[in-house]
């Protein structure tokens, strides 16, 4: 079996001034053992601290980026969806409804939907962020910014796709939007 022992000194300066004593007074009283190294308390105090660290930063860079596919899938989605409508909004338009009352009816669903999935998902992200508490590392769950961003972002990509297709439904003639598929 291997065995360690680690040696505190206390001193002025850095460590690279106290190592090579140390290593010439270990090698006269045990000659077969190894120095491996010097650290300053500080540095073994904040290696766990730094390894959280990258790995809260790598936690962020892969949650920005699940957040920017769902804003993409939620644009391309939503874009399909008043897209898959024109013809109804071309017809509902021929028979007289208002084009305020068209884009109000689009846009409520639209909200709808994306405010039941807000509610979904800021419910379940303060969960985690009660959950992340036990944790000896803090997240600073009492910030708000995190959560609210998410459903800023994912409403700005819905509205964005709501913008093309349904200027572009609504600006067509009835008789194109009768032949729509």
């Amino acid at each position: 079996p291997t065995s360690f022992l680690w040696i505190g000194l206390r001193g002025e300066g850095t460590p690279s001034r106290w190592t090579p004593g140390l290593v010439e007074t270990v090698r006269t009283v045990a000659p077969q053992a190894e120095v491996q190294g010097s650290r300053t308390l500080r540095s073994l105090v904040m290696m766990p601290v730094t390894v959280y660290r990258g790995l809260g930063i790598g936690l962020i860079v892969l949650g920005g980026m699940a957040l920017l596919l769902s804003a993409a899938s939620l644009h391309a989605l939503t874009a399909t969806a008043v897209t898959r409508r024109t013809r109804e909004l071309g017809i509902r338009r021929a028979l007289g409804a208002p084009t305020a009352g068209l884009v109000g009816a689009v846009a409520r669903r639209t909200a709808v939907q994306l405010g039941l999935g807000a509610l979904l998902g800021l419910g379940l992200g303060a969960g985690l962020l009660r959950l992340a508490e036990i944790f000896p590392w803090r997240l600073g769950a009492g910030s708000p910014a995190p959560l609210a961003l998410v459903p800023l972002v994912l409403g700005l990509a819905a509205a964005a796709a709501l913008a093309g297709p349904l200027s572009r439904a609504l600006s067509i003639r009835p008789a194109e939007a009768l032949r729509h598929e």
